[in-house]
């Protein structure tokens, strides 16, 4: 994250990955593709919101097939997986830019609070993956699977 005290002088060298990180995010942003965790899986962009009813989950899977996608919702838990596909055209020369992620995903929401299994809904379209959760008294007991439509 960027830190206004740490900034680097233009004209200095980063020394450190950490030195390095800060001044990547200072000319570029918060701008990163989906990002690579250390089993080179990749996360989906997500947005996770809550209203007084149900938790709600937005994630950006665009072209992916939803019979790709796995949810997994284990007490207050929700685990999404997957996989996106390469598709290579047989025109390509040589890539030029390289900025959508292929191969496994994965991603693990802790909720915050109980929700009810069995009213979970999960609707895909134009690209977007809509998770809604209802809210719940008692904690989930058991592990359910999610269909999405």
């Amino acid at each position: 994250m960027y830190e206004p005290e740490k900034r680097p002088d233009a004209k200095m060298m980063p020394d450190s990955d950490s030195d390095l990180d800060i001044y990547f995010e200072y000319l570029v942003g918060s701008y990163r593709p989906a990002m690579l965790n250390k089993s080179r899986e990749w996360h989906p962009a997500a947005d996770v919101y809550e209203t007084d009813t149900c938790v709600m989950i937005k994630v950006d899977i665009a072209g992916i097939d939803k019979k790709d996608v796995q949810l997994i919702l284990d007490k207050d838990r929700l685990t999404m997986q997957g996989v996106r596909h390469e598709t290579v055209e047989s025109d390509r020369k040589r890539m030029l830019a390289m900025e959508v992620p292929y191969g496994a995903f994965r991603r693990v929401f802790e909720l915050p609070g109980p929700v009810c299994a069995d009213n979970a809904t999960a609707d895909y379209k134009d690209g977007m993956l809509t998770i809604r959760l209802r809210r719940r008294e008692k904690p989930l007991q058991r592990k359910m699977v999610v269909k999405i439509y």
